[in-house]
């Protein structure tokens, strides 16, 4: 420490660290940041505790944010030799009869495959960095790109990303622009809200993290801005008040489930948050960009919670209390002890093929599962319906009147679009292709409704079965 107080020698610093020196004395610029070199290493984390408050704070105010976006480790230059073939785009002269012109020819996924996907975007603390920064320049693969609020570009294109490669700029948080002025925003603005968010949580839940302990602490700035701009709202272990019950009924693949088990990690977060799991989770309405909100079933009549720090782990507790229909949930099973359906208040989905296959997912091992099945503590708590869906989630009855923790999410279908496409492998599901491909082929297919889902929907609504108000932690 004393020595460094002194003076840092550049020479005896990682490349990397050397080539943004170089970037910022060419810049002009006196002051540079560096986080393992401006927070103390230290083994009990007090100095990370402090300074990672103020993340997001340096990253949103700094001039320049300086991406080493595909340099993999330390040693990795940034300022490498490079030729001028990669940062032109290709000539090709297309001979047409007696008429002979020059095109150039690029890669579509340029910008994908060169920035989107570098090493750097996939690590979770740099998530926040690079979207609260006012501008950023990356090193890829083959030349450099500029990213700011106001648009992209690259070396081959130093006006402006061609419209084949997107002419998006910097994601610009509008969840973050746009002012709550009131307690009860319009309902239009809460879903709009509730989209962006969710879209931002896919994408971070894709991150890696070396402590994965960090996952909510790596969000904070990100939230932080947007609390700024919503002064009526109330943020709390990943979710919004004003948002939540459509946050609720994210679920997770079963790879995922298999790979990073809750087990290692619920108690980080309370069991209603995405953030007391890791790996990839999906979220309702980020995946149904084209539906309107039909219903809602349930009612936030309360959020609380705070963080604390327990043996040098950060955990955030905190409780919804919902106001719910709560239906007791059967599963059935196949022989093989595959869920193939569930029931509850009279009604029957299943969850195998066909165009109005419904999907359950669960949180806890199938042991834990056909327990508290055979014991009857799960409850179906309806949340809201979309134009497509039916969204609930499923949770369990714990200790203490009204106290339950969630374990499950569950989608029950409204209406399929069905039809004939012939493509290799025989699907005629377009409920099973990306959204594009199901725009592009929507002249040849139908909608259907799902009678029993639809009379379900009318049942919540009018008879609201099993109304009362729980606690979920």
């Amino acid at each position: 420490m004393e020595m460094l107080q002194q003076a840092v020698e550049v020479e005896s610093l990682p490349y990397v660290f050397q080539d943004a020196i170089t970037i910022a004395r060419r810049l002009g610029i006196y002051y540079l940041w560096i986080d393992s070199l401006c927070i103390k290493q230290d083994e009990d984390l007090r100095d990370w505790k402090v300074e990672s408050e103020s993340m997001g704070r340096i990253y949103a105010s700094a001039c320049l944010n300086i991406s080493a976006t595909w340099s993999v480790n330390l040693g990795d230059n940034l300022l490498g030799k490079r030729t001028c073939v990669t940062m032109a785009a290709s000539p090709i002269e297309i001979d047409m009869g007696n008429l002979t012109r020059t095109y150039y020819a690029f890669d579509g996924d340029l910008w994908s495959d060169e920035f989107d996907f570098g090493p750097l975007n996939y690590r979770g603390w740099v998530f926040q960095e690079r979207y609260l920064a006012r501008r950023v320049v990356h090193f890829g693969q083959s030349q450099m790109a500029w990213e700011c609020k106001e648009g992209r570009a690259l070396e081959m294109f130093p006006d402006g990303l061609p419209r084949l490669l997107g002419q998006h700029p910097k994601f610009e948080c509008t969840w973050a622009t746009v002012q709550l002025t009131s307690q009860q925003p319009a309902q239009s603005k809460v879903l709009e809200f509730a989209r962006d968010w969710q879209n931002l949580l896919e994408n971070y839940c894709r991150c890696d993290f070396s402590f994965p302990r960090d996952k909510l602490m790596a969000l904070k700035g990100i939230s932080t801005q947007i609390a700024m701009n919503r002064p009526g709202d109330f943020y709390l272990a990943g979710a919004w008040k004003s948002t939540v019950l459509f946050d609720l009924s994210w679920h997770r693949h079963e790879s995922e489930r298999k790979e990073y088990p809750i087990a290692n990690t619920y108690e980080r977060a309370p069991s209603w948050s995405w953030a007391s799991v890791d790996g990839s989770v999906q979220f309702p309405l980020a995946q149904e960009t084209l539906s309107n909100l039909l219903e809602r079933y349930a009612e936030v009549e309360g959020l609380a919670g705070h963080g604390i720090v327990i043996d040098d782990k950060f955990v955030t507790t905190g409780t919804i209390r919902l106001r719910a229909s709560c239906i007791p949930l059967n599963l059935q099973l196949s022989e093989d002890n595959d869920i193939t359906g569930f029931h509850g208040a009279g009604f029957q989905f299943s969850t195998t093929k066909g165009p109005f296959r419904s999907a359950i997912y669960f949180e806890c091992t199938n042991e834990v599962l056909f327990s508290l099945s055979r014991s009857g503590k799960l409850l179906l708590i309806p949340l809201f319906s979309t134009s497509h869906s039916i969204y609930g989630i499923i949770v369990q009855k714990v200790r203490g009147v009204g106290e339950h923790r969630r374990v499950g999410a569950v989608r029950i279908t409204l209406m399929a679009i069905t039809g004939d496409l012939q493509e290799p492998g025989g699907n005629n599901d377009i409920m099973e292709m990306d959204l594009d491909h199901r725009i592009s082929h929507m002249d040849h297919f139908s909608e259907k409704w799902s009678i029993s889902a639809i009379i379900f929907s009318h049942y919540l609504t009018q008879q609201k079965p099993g109304s009362r108000c729980i606690n979920i932690s």
